[in-house]
Parts: C-alpha cells; structure tokens; sequence
C-alpha cells in the first residue's frame, strides 16, 4: 500500500474507536513512521480485543506490515513480520484497509 492511500484513510478516522455497525475501529499514527489500524470486538469483561491490530511502518513510499495481534483468533495470533510471513501480514493489511474502506462506506 502507497503511503499517500493510508494518509488518505487515516484522515477518515479520528485516531480514536468508533463504533461503525458491526464493531469499534480506529487508525492512528504511532510516530512519525507508524500507523495502527485496528478492527476491536466488544468482550464481556465490557472491554475491547482487537481482531486484529496491524501496525505498519513507511518504507520511501509504501507502508509495509511489521506486527499483527488478534485477541479474537483462536489460537491467539502475534507476529512479527519475518520472510516466512511476510505475505500472510500483507494479505492481513489488504483485509483491513478493506474492512475499514466498507465501514466508513457504511457509516457516510
């Protein structure tokens, strides 16, 4: 993913949860170099856990996936990007930059 398509998606959230239909979601920058976007399940201890979290960090121009974390899978899912998976955290970010794109769709 282009740098300026994440700025762009980011901008759409305000850096906090908000609930959009089906659970809460947010993207924020960490630092200068780092977005997060997660996706959180309300839980019963009336708390949220993500599903997932992906933190990506800007290369030049793209933004690549260095962690993902996922309370909700089964087993719990915390990785750190290597060569062996780095296409699994690519294809994780694709699935929520999608997620997000349709909720926002949803919430306008």
């Amino acid at each position: 993913m282009l740098k300026t398509e994440m700025e762009a998606l980011a901008g759409q959230f305000t850096g906090r949860k908000e609930f959009i239909e089906d659970g809460y979601y947010r993207i924020q920058m960490l630092d200068d170099s780092r977005f997060e976007l997660a996706f959180m399940l309300a839980d019963s201890c009336g708390t949220t856990a993500y599903h997932p979290r992906i933190v990506a960090e800007v290369r030049g121009e793209e933004v690549v996936p260095v962690s993902l974390l996922d309370y909700v899978s089964h087993p719990i899912k915390n990785m750190e990007r290597t060569e062996a998976n780095g296409a699994e955290l690519d294809e994780a970010l694709a699935a929520l930059v999608d997620k997000l794109r349709r909720a926002k769709a949803v919430q306008d």
